[in-house]
């Protein structure tokens, strides 16, 4: 049974891959082939692991071997695969008549004076940005209480801190995100344009995930960024860096993961005497070596083969799905997009707390994850997403999976058409695009529908495009 379903995991994985080769010498560097990658690696490449390494892996949300591997890979997790791709890529076949598919023949710059509603709308974010952060750190309880709290903040457990009403300030520090992408690579007139444009949004987003977001994706996010862009403004994927991109990125996420925690433990002992000494004494643990498997004991219990080490990173969605497929739960009917919808609006504004939220998806999966109760789920932890094909499972079965494959699909196709044509007539806008290939092409690393429909930043940055550009279409 093992060497079939190796085979078919293998056969499958040649199969898809060559469709993305091919599809990547058609349509080059997309939104589409950049999530057609992560698929292959978390639901294809990823079993075919855990086949062969199965007992080698360890999972850092189980904590535990992934042993015997037929507990977690099965042919039903491939079929699901297949048939989430499969509607993927009938959605992007599918072109409906209408305005978004006509030919695009120009784009004409709004303006407020002689100074751009883009231009002014970054300079009014990235100064939002910068307040929020700082009104943040105070409602936390100060800038070291925000650092030691980090891991509780981005579980969701900040009430726990504190019960201030000013937390949802925290969404707009996202913002930074916008003036720094659309304008890394484009050229600022004036020293104020990179001080406010460029480099507070910067500093902006260093302090955000080294200190607050504590996310391991939010650090590459900043590496990626611009590397897409300038890839899409000049049409050349200089192949050397990005394959050198790609090892740092890899090779970073055992040191974020010991980074997170060692600055969390080294602001703890050194609050007293300042923000430098925490600096210099993290920095010094670092290269001394001497708390990294104290600060981090999952490495600890890790395999000591670095490739292995690497992959355990993503083993969870592989053993989400298999648990979507194989457990017993109610259909959640995609009440997530509802969830996230209400996410929009901070709780504090409609009187809301996390349980009048409803039950979220990720506490059905994290409580599937560590065998617990599906019954007090209100109680329970959320740290495990499911991924984007387990969620169409819980939402509706096979049926479900499909329907989010097709429309996945679709909205892909329908965005990389847009901003294509837009790249066509002016390259400046590769930041744009950059920006919506990383919101869009992670989403598959959760799948949870308020990491775009909830998430206020990305709201904002679609939003501003249309209030900024005036789009002229051929009749």
């Amino acid at each position: 049974m093992d060497n079939l379903l190796l085979f078919l995991y293998v056969f499958s994985f040649l199969l898809v891959s060559t469709y993305v080769i091919v599809n990547f010498k058609k349509k080059g560097l997309c939104l589409d082939n950049f999530f057609l990658f992560w698929i292959i690696l978390y639901y294809l490449f990823i079993p075919i692991n855990i086949i062969i390494f199965g007992s080698y892996f360890y999972d850092f949300n189980s904590r535990k071997y992934l042993y015997p591997p037929l507990n977690y890979v099965s042919i039903a997790s491939l079929c699901a695969t297949i048939l989430f791709i499969f509607s993927y890529i009938i959605g992007k076949k599918v072109k409906l008549k209408g305005r978004e598919y006509s030919s695009l023949v120009g784009i004409y710059t709004l303006t407020m004076g002689r100074t751009s509603i883009c231009k002014i709308s970054c300079y009014i974010l990235s100064f939002v940005s910068l307040i929020s952060l700082v009104i943040y750190i105070n409602e936390v309880g100060g800038l070291f209480s925000a650092i030691i709290n980090a891991q509780i903040i981005r579980s969701g457990y900040i009430d726990t801190i504190t019960n201030s009403k000013y937390l949802f300030v925290k969404r707009f520090i996202d913002f930074a995100y916008i003036p720094f992408t659309i304008y890394v690579w484009q050229k600022r007139e004036k020293l104020l344009d990179d001080i406010v444009l460029f480099f507070i949004p910067l500093f902006i987003l260093i302090f955000l995930v080294l200190f607050l977001a504590t996310s391991k994706t939010s650090v590459l996010v900043l590496f990626i960024i611009p590397y897409l862009s300038i890839c899409l403004k000049t049409g050349k994927y200089y192949l050397a860096p990005s394959l050198m991109l790609g090892l740092i990125c890899l090779s970073l996420l055992d040191f974020l993961d010991n980074l997170f925690v060692i600055i969390s433990m080294v602001t703890a002992e050194q609050k007293n005497y300042g923000f430098l000494t925490i600096i210099f004494s993290t920095v010094s643990a670092i290269f001394s070596g001497d708390i990294v498997k104290e600060a981090s004991p999952q490495l600890a219990s890790a395999s000591n083969n670095k490739y292995l080490q690497i992959l355990s990173y993503f083993v969870h969605y592989q053993v989400s799905l298999n648990l979507s497929l194989h457990e017993i739960y109610d259909l959640r009917f995609f009440q997530d997009i509802i969830i996230a919808l209400r996410k929009v609006v901070p709780d504090s504004f409609i009187g809301l707390d996390a349980t009048d939220m409803g039950v979220d998806i990720t506490q059905v999966t994290t409580a599937l994850y560590n065998n617990g109760n599906l019954k007090n789920l209100n109680n329970a932890a959320s740290h495990i997403p499911p991924g984007i094909i387990p969620i169409g499972i819980y939402s509706f079965s096979l049926p479900g999976l499909i329907i989010l494959g097709f429309a996945w699909g679709y909205m892909t196709e329908l965005i990389d058409f847009f901003f294509k044509q837009i790249i066509n007539i002016n390259n400046k806008f590769s930041g744009w695009y950059a920006y919506a290939i990383i919101i869009l092409g992670f989403y598959c690393q959760t799948g949870l529908p308020r990491v775009i429909v909830g998430n206020t930043s990305y709201l904002i940055f679609f939003l501003l495009f249309f209030v900024s550009f005036k789009l002229r279409y051929l009749r």
